[in-house]
């Protein structure tokens, strides 16, 4: 449906037409965007996409050879069905939609920028191809795209899967709704395909200028475009075991979309799960570590240091993760971790106040337990000093070590901070920070900082020349063995006992009480890992603590971790947000990323 016009529209460009007039370069170039930096940029934070407003903010920049136009990323996922493919490139960015068949797997590169905490995709070159019509009302985007119209429908195979093709002859933007089972697209299904729809049990609903496809529940679905021709892929695992309820989760769970194809040995539901009279919608996946081609590891927002948050979508698609789940508390003023993460033997994050924390190996064993570690300081004078943190936002009075797991270098957190640079296991330097944030430091190659907060007396130990040997040792010793690590807390469930104990990691009594939507992790009795969210019950409110402790039970769990929750609260698969509707999951600063292949995921700084 074409938006009415009236007053306030403003075309961009050139040469204007009955709709349209926004002039696009033949070829983005760093340099011709180095010419329109003088130039007056538009900009706002709504687009419209035939019609359907979607949040999101947009920026036009005017050149000599047309206009650049940057949208941000989470707009174009949600308004046209654009696919974002993992990668870490900060200035490039991988995508999908209706892209050429003819480039490998129908993956196109375009540029890609963060400003102001978002980050932005220059679609100039795909708006071109795809024939979009654009224009700015008041501090809209206008983007039109003609409707679209399904020619054909094709049936085969994709490797295990079965795959059905949908021959359109335009690009159009498209929603796959894994919560509801439909694929939806601005355009229209000719009479005399309903039928063959109709075999494959999709019903064809059309309303207005958009069509929804819904498809038969239980599926395991993955749904993607390519281009030349256009068409969107169906792709429906025909393995049966990934569609039947897992062991200790209960009879008749209503399975939920898409469980990934090729991960054996993995079930995605939603239940229904009632403690104290309250039932709580509860959705669910389940792993077995044992087979070959499932890894964990920490995944976490920042790029190179351990400051920063994003929503857990975009964590899990930079690094790669198939499945992701939101893990440990961070703060929300500095975004820096609060807790745990270990990974490759390396503690990028340190343990925090005993609380719970899961550590696991490549070998499919995992530990669930409290978690404390102490480092000790043994110097050359005999003089051993106790350290209260390790790479840690969590600050008290004492001695602080921070290495390069941490950064290339470490900004001070509080006033008046004495850092000393060790370098070599010897002490190089001694320095006198002023107000938090003002100073930082470079963390040497081969050595650490050590970060003095209200412990002035310790500057007198640890003169320049002076020699340290860090012992460390973690509590309990058995966590030591284990490569990776993240925390969370508190401790839900613990052999198979409820036993949740807020203050004794300490959480405050508000905490305890608090009803909210929760994220957990649990391991059941066999081996195999669950990771659990869990939502508002019908009168508004979440879990508290120890009802999350009795969900956790009634799934079958022997042991269990709280992680952090409320808005926090965050469960993709495939790219998806199975557990919440899109745009309201708030950013995070780490997560537990789940892997396919056969190999340990590669460095994920």
């Amino acid at each position: 449906m074409k938006p009415a016009l009236r007053r306030g529209l403003v075309w961009i460009g050139c040469t204007v037409s009955s709709w349209g007039g926004l002039v696009l370069p033949s070829a983005w170039s760093p340099a011709a965007i180095a010419q329109t930096r003088a130039a007056t940029n538009q900009t706002g934070m709504q687009l419209q996409i035939n019609g359907r407003a979607i949040a999101g903010q947009w920026v036009v920049e005017p050149a000599s050879q047309g206009s650049f136009i940057w949208i941000e990323e989470v707009a174009l996922r949600n308004g046209l069905g654009l696919e974002l493919l993992p990668g870490l490139s900060t200035t490039r960015q991988a995508i999908r939609w209706f892209s050429d068949g003819r480039v490998a797997e129908g993956v196109e590169q375009v540029p890609a920028r963060r400003q102001n905490g978002r980050r932005f995709l220059e679609v100039s070159s795909l708006a071109r191809r795809s024939g979009w019509s654009l224009a700015v009302l008041a501090d809209q985007l206008v983007i039109q795209l003609p409707a679209a119209t399904l020619r054909n429908l094709r049936d085969g195979q994709q490797g295990a899967n079965r795959r059905l093709v949908l021959d359109f002859d335009r690009p159009t933007p498209w929603e796959w709704d894994a919560i509801g089972q439909q694929l939806r697209f601005d355009g229209s299904v000719p009479a005399q395909l309903v039928p063959s729809l109709q075999r494959y049990g999709i019903q064809a609903e059309q309303q207005g200028d958009r069509t929804s496809l819904r498809l038969p529940a239980g599926l395991g679905v993955r749904v993607s475009s390519l281009g030349s021709p256009d068409r969107i892929f169906i792709d429906l695992p025909t393995t049966t075991g990934l569609l039947s309820p897992p062991a200790g989760l209960g009879s008749n769970p209503a399975p939920l979309t898409p469980a990934p194809p090729d991960l054996a040995g993995t079930q995605l539901q939603q239940r229904q799960v009632t403690v104290d009279g309250a039932t709580f919608p509860v959705f669910v996946i389940q792993l077995d570590l044992r087979q070959p081609n499932v890894r964990l590891a920490p995944i976490w927002a920042g790029n190179g240091s351990l400051e920063g948050t994003q929503v857990l979508q975009a964590v899990a698609r930079d690094r790669g993760a198939a499945i992701a789940i939101n893990a440990g508390f961070f703060n929300r003023n500095n975004r820096l971790p609060l807790g745990a993460i270990r990974r490759d033997n390396i503690w990028y994050s340190g343990p925090i106040l005993n609380r719970g924390a899961m550590a696991w190996n490549d070998q499919g064993e995992v530990l669930i337990d409290r978690l404390g570690l102490q480092e000790t300081l043994q110097l050359s004078s005999g003089t051993r000093i106790p350290l209260v943190a390790l790479n840690s936002g969590y600050v008290r009075a004492g001695a602080a070590r921070y290495t390069e797991a941490w950064g290339n270098s470490y900004q001070t957190i509080l006033d008046n901070e004495v850092v000393v640079t060790v370098q070599g296991d010897r002490v190089v330097s001694q320095s006198q920070a002023d107000k938090a944030g003002s100073n930082r430091f470079t963390i040497p190659r081969n050595g650490y900082l050590i970060v003095l907060r209200s412990a002035n007396s310790l500057r007198t130990s640890l003169v320049n020349g002076t020699t340290i040997q860090v012992l460390q040792q973690a509590q309990p010793s058995q966590f030591d063995r284990f490569p990776h690590a993240l925390g969370g807390g508190p401790l839900l469930v613990k052999s198979g006992r409820v036993v949740v104990n807020p203050q004794a990691e300490g959480f405050s009594r508000a905490f305890e009480i608090e009803a909210a939507p929760r994220s957990a992790i649990g391991l059941m009795p066999d081996g195999r890992l669950v990771l659990v969210a869990a939502h508002e019950q019908n009168q508004g409110q979440g879990p508290t603590l120890p009802q999350m402790a009795a969900i956790m039970q009634q799934l079958g769990v022997v042991d269990a971790l709280n992680f952090d929750g409320g808005s926090s609260t965050s469960l993709i698969v495939n790219g998806q947000l199975v557990n919440r509707a899109r745009g309201s999951a708030a950013r995070v600063h780490n997560g537990l990323g789940v892997f396919l292949g056969p190999t340990t995921p590669a460095s994920l700084r």
